[in-house]
């Protein structure tokens, strides 16, 4: 991250992914600039990301890009996000409670706040 904020142009993107990128308080900051620094002006705009509920660094991460003018929905991924149960039990003949991290993530979309909107309106 740290490298994309000295290599790539300002605004280059259009569209930033990122997923379950937040570790430690410190990297969360350094991911906030990166995907603020990366993303394009305008209203068209967006970064999506995979936020973990409970991780250390999640809420600096939010603090730091909300601080830049950039403003959070939470998309709602319904029943996709455990879709792949069956498959998982079947494949590895255990649970995916077994298998997989504990921890839930919530999918994000950030956007640069319009002008004249104060950010936390949404």
């Amino acid at each position: 991250w740290q490298e994309a904020l000295r290599s790539v142009p300002r605004g280059s993107f259009d569209v930033v992914l990122f997923a379950d990128g937040v570790y430690t308080e410190e990297m969360a900051i350094v991911l906030a600039q990166c995907v603020e620094h990366c993303l394009a002006d305008g209203p068209a705009a967006c970064a999506y990301g995979a936020i973990p509920v409970i991780r250390v660094g999640a809420a600096a991460f939010v603090r730091e890009l909300t601080s830049k003018g950039l403003v959070a929905k939470e998309i709602d991924a319904g029943p996709s996000l455990r879709a792949n149960e069956t498959a998982v039990e079947a494949l590895e003949n255990c649970s995916r409670d077994e298998v997989m991290q504990q921890g839930e993530c919530i999918l994000v979309q950030w956007q640069r706040c319009s002008p004249g909107a104060a950010a936390g309106d949404d």
